[in-house]
């Protein structure tokens, strides 16, 4: 499906380059898309001897006839005579010129460089090559009318791996299996190819053994690379490319280092131009397919001594670290056999190698001491186990690392601290877990904006990411961007966090509708660097409910994986995003409901209200009575309780054309009450003919809708909107209400304005009310009430009915200015009443809550900030206190009260 998306972009471009090694599927892409094409395909692949004009363009002219079914034509003399012909011709049509690297120096090449600027209108050529053609066509460029698709569009992701294993050959692989093999043969096509072929008459434990072990060093395997890859270069580059495969990642100054020579740039470009198997990852800085590694490594161990395969591993080891590259240092110590003393393994083991190499160490033995049993190798592959999301793994390699760390009770410690911040993580234990993950785990229960601005603080690449992902996660898109921006204007952030931070930009992006109609397509080039690893779950996941059409069947494995490797938070998302995607209804509420119950089981507030959202709508589509009005209104309960104004998914939801319609309407004014006053305005569903009022009748609906269902005295409107009274004034409120009462009947808002005495009110509708009265309503219960649970569920009440400033647009008149300030102190006596009545009761979450709405009405409110404080403290979340201590500093400082805070 994925791929059909990318290659379905064809017919809106001149040109299209599919370009690849071989055995990455080119072939069988550019097949699959002339199969389903909105328009005729022509099917051209060239031979070695077709590189003539006039035998090319022969060719081409039949290709094309017969694919139209038009009479054979007089032979196409050149290029110009085609290009008339086409047009001529007057139907669109792709031309697909496979194998076109067997021509690309030759005169053809020339042809189709001069041809494709000049295509008729609805002509195409997609051209498949092992390497990319040189077009030297500005123009063509800045059109942006070529289409570039490459090695990592083509390859396998993990999740469309198990599909094709299990659904298409009917394999009994294990997930992690399938992740290990993916991995090894990384996506490529032909690997799985040859997988197949290698696993089809053994048994289920032979197939999943093969697909850890062996499945990359077959004889299959080893005669495809040596025939198809390796043949067509010269043996100086096969003995470059042998010597240099135990470095990994591979720099000019690294190669030459190790072979003792020089000239090593040039072989690397030329490797990269025949694309063979080499990425060059940024200016001078190359990577070998993980086959083509493994390929060469085992042909290197049979062409030279083990005594000077050692040697030359070490010396690998030892010049990969000196460069920084620390996870292919480990890599290499490990491959040389020799014992490595403990300090330089711990340095080794201290940087940024788990996240950048989730699946680097999978092929060890953990029964082999001099290897896989190692304790320092232990801990790096648990944080690579966490990095890839493989949480019940992690736990035991870590505690395999600490059992063996007895003699280095530093290390042993740190392995402790980081297992047990892992495993209060799983049971959502947030006084367990320290740091940036204490805060994300506080966010994905019950406080994610708050956790969110508490982790931007912290300022870490690791931290400002976990905050864009809750600012994500709670529907607040435009903060998670800046975050996700923030990743990025880091200094020298690592791979995997620039990875991400191009991702969440991305997603941010599309949900948004800022997207264009590549944006999937970018999306999952993004995906490619984080494929195998927790966050790479999470995006693709969210991609899977947000494309179109939906990827139900990605989302649905996503979430069995992470259920499978002992992660409940990937589960969570996963089912989240499969009950989106879902095209039954049916479907879609088993997926809602397992993510209810892992998210009860989570304590997460947060992704509860997410999925009671995703109930109810499906509900309603089950049931013709309606929606159930019971989860509806829990979900909108706990969302509040979180501080949000609405369930997290009903972001995705309405960005998505799924089974599942939005809960709360297309229009989120619909789900306020018919009068609001707060956050905006309006006095009905419909409020086209009100918003397009003259200013004084505007203003004059404002100050009835203050006081809706009460009569205003003529005198009071007077002195309020015209502010001084004058013989023209009273005449003017008449105008203005007869005004309003027509833009009401025409809004069909169900009110009108009636003349009560010697004033006016606007009426409320049947069963309407206003934002103001219910606030009104619920304060005066805070008052009321006498226990400190009745005090909180009023304010929680209270202030759910509030949206923002009083009246925000209008203009800031003497009464409007005095009416502000007075509800901006009412909201705040109440939020103050709210969050002591939690303090009382130990609910410091709701405290944190409501104190921070009061602060956004009232910061110079003094209870408030030491209420807020005191509930952060509670909390165990040092950090966040000591921030708001100084900014309550800041506040004194203003108001000329000294800075001392206590």
């Amino acid at each position: 499906e994925r791929i059909d998306i990318v290659m379905s972009q064809i017919v809106r471009h001149r040109l299209t380059v599919v370009h690849a090694p071989a055995g990455s599927g080119k072939t069988t892409a550019l097949a699959q898309f002339a199969h389903d094409a909105p328009v005729p395909v022509a099917w051209y692949t060239v031979d070695a001897l077709d590189g003539g004009a006039t035998t090319f363009l022969a060719y081409l002219q039949r290709s094309i006839e017969r694919t139209l079914g038009v009479d054979e034509a007089p032979w196409w003399p050149h290029a110009d005579a085609a290009l008339l012909a086409l047009e001529r011709l007057g139907r669109p049509v792709v031309v697909v010129i496979d194998d076109f690297h067997l021509i690309a120096g030759d005169q053809a090449g020339e042809v189709l460089e001069y041809m494709v600027p000049q295509l008729p209108e609805g002509v195409s050529f997609a051209i498949g090559a092992r390497v990319a053609p040189t077009l030297d066509d500005a123009r063509l460029a800045l059109m942006d009318d070529v289409l570039e698709i490459d090695a990592d569009d083509l390859r396998f992701r993990t999740w469309e791996a198990e599909r094709l294993l299990d659904e298409s050959w009917g394999f009994l692989l294990r997930p992690d299996d399938v992740a290990r093999l993916t991995r090894s043969v990384g996506g490529w096509a032909a690997g799985f190819q040859l997988f197949r072929l290698a696993a089809r008459d053994r048994t289920p434990a032979e197939q999943r053994r093969l697909a850890r072990h062996a499945s990359t060093r077959s004889r299959l395997a080893r005669r495809y690379l040596t025939q198809h890859v390796l043949g067509a270069l010269s043996d100086e580059q096969r003995t470059f490319l042998l010597h240099t495969s135990v470095l990994g990642v591979v720099t000019p100054d690294l190669a030459d280092d190790l072979l003792e020579r020089d000239g090593s740039a040039d072989d690397l470009a030329r490797l990269e131009a025949s694309e063979v198997f080499v990425t060059r990852l940024d200016v001078d800085t190359y990577r070998y397919h993980e086959v083509l590694r493994s390929h060469l490594e085992a042909e290197l161990a049979e062409s030279i001594p083990a005594a000077l395969l050692e040697a030359r591993y070490a010396r690998a080891a030892e010049l990969l670290e000196a460069a920084g590259y620390l996870g292919e240092a480990m890599r290499c110590h490990v491959r040389s056999g020799r014992s490595i003393e403990p300090g330089r393994l711990a340095r080794l083991v201290d940087g940024d190698v788990a996240l950048r190499h989730a699946g680097l160490f999978d092929d060890l033995d953990p029964g082999d001491t001099v290897t896989g049993g190692d304790p320092w190798l232990l801990l790096v592959r648990a944080r690579a186990a966490v990095a890839a999301g493989r949480f019940r793994s992690a736990a035991s390699l870590y505690r395999q690392a600490e059992d063996q760390l007895t003699d280095h009770p530093e290390a042993a410690a740190t392995c402790r601290a980081e297992r047990r911040s892992l495993e209060a993580f799983l049971r959502a234990d947030a006084r367990d877990a320290d740091g940036w993950v204490g805060l994300l785990l506080a966010g994905l229960t019950d406080t994610p904006l708050t956790a969110a601005d508490s982790l931007a603080d912290l300022g870490t690449v690791e931290a400002i990411i976990a905050s864009g992902v809750l600012s994500f996660l709670a529907g607040d898109l435009d903060t998670a961007g800046r975050r996700f921006d923030a990743v990025l204007l880091a200094d020298s952030p690592p791979d995997w966090a620039i990875h991400t931070g191009r991702l969440g930009r991305q997603l941010v992006r599309l949900l948004t509708g800022d997207g264009d109609a590549t944006a999937l397509t970018v999306i999952d080039r993004l995906l490619v660097g984080l494929d195998g690893t927790w966050l790479g779950r999470l995006g693709a996941a969210v991609v899977a409910a947000a494309a179109e059409p939906p990827r139900f069947d990605v989302a649905r494995r996503l979430a069995e994986r992470c259920a499978d490797d002992g992660d409940p938070w990937g589960a969570m998302v996963g089912h989240l995003c499969a009950g989106v995607a879902a095209s039954d209804a049916p479907g879609a509420r088993r997926h809602f409901a397992a993510a209810a119950s892992l998210a009860e089981e989570q304590h997460s507030s947060v992704l509860l209200s997410s999925a009671l959202a995703g109930l109810s709508a499906v509900d309603e589509l089950l049931d013709a009575n309606g929606p159930n009005g019971d989860q509806l209104d829990r979900a909108r309960e706990l969302a509040r309780r979180c501080g949000l104004q609405q369930p997290p998914l009903v972001a995705l939801i309405t960005a998505t054309d799924t089974v599942t319609p939005p809960p709360f309407g297309d229009d989120p004014t619909t789900d306020l009450p018919r009068t609001r006053c707060t956050g905006g305005f309006s006095v009905g569903a419909r409020h086209d003919a009100t918003d397009a009022l003259r200013p004084r009748a505007r203003a004059v609906l404002m100050r009835l809708a203050v006081d809706a269902g009460r009569p205003v005295a003529i005198d009071t409107l007077v002195a309020d909107v015209w502010g001084e009274h004058d013989g023209t004034a009273r005449r003017g409120i008449q105008v203005a209400v007869s005004a309003i009462r027509k833009a009401l009947h025409d809004d069909g808002a169900e009110r009108t304005v009636d003349r009560v005495d010697d004033g006016y009110v606007l009426t409320l509708p049947p069963r309407g009310s206003s934002d103001l009265d219910e606030f009104r309503a619920a304060a005066d219960e805070v008052a009321r009430a006498m226990s400190a649970p009745d005090r909180l569920a009023a304010a929680e009440r209270a202030l759910a009915a509030v949206g923002g400033e009083l009246l925000p647009a209008a203009v800031a008149s003497d009464w409007l200015v005095a009416a502000r300030d007075q509800f901006a102190q009412h909201v705040a006596r109440v939020a103050t009443a709210g969050a002591t009545a939690a303090i009382e009761i130990d609910d410091a979450p709701a405290a944190i809550r409501l104190a921070e709405i009061g602060l956004e009405f009232d910061r110079y409110h003094d209870e408030l900030w030491r209420v807020v404080i005191d509930a952060h403290e509670r909390r165990g979340d040092t950090v966040t206190a000591e921030r708001l201590r100084r900014d309550y500093a800041m506040v004194l400082d203003e108001l000329g009260l000294g800075s001392s805070v206590e």
